[in-house]
């Protein structure tokens, strides 16, 4: 999983590969552990666009999941 551009300002591409036939969840967590956002993926697109200019500047974590299980994960940084 790759995060584009990071550092941003609010909006950012989640660049992904899932195994074939295979749909996901993204989830954006504080680092406090609060889910801050919830996005749904699916391994025909590879990628998807974040609008998170409601979330305040700081460092997010991001979370693959397929079936409630980690499978990728990365940091986000966000900086307006």
């Amino acid at each position: 999983m790759r995060i584009n551009p990071n550092p941003n300002a609010g909006s950012f591409y989640v660049n992904y590969t899932l195994p074939p036939n295979t749909n996901g969840e993204l989830h954006i967590y504080d680092l406090v552990g609060n889910e801050v956002m919830h996005k749904n993926v699916y391994w025909y697109f590879g990628y998807l666009q974040i609008d998170a200019t409601s979330l305040q500047n700081g460092m997010y974590i991001a979370s693959l999941e397929i079936g409630g299980r980690h499978w990728a994960g990365g940091k986000v940084v966000i900086f307006k």
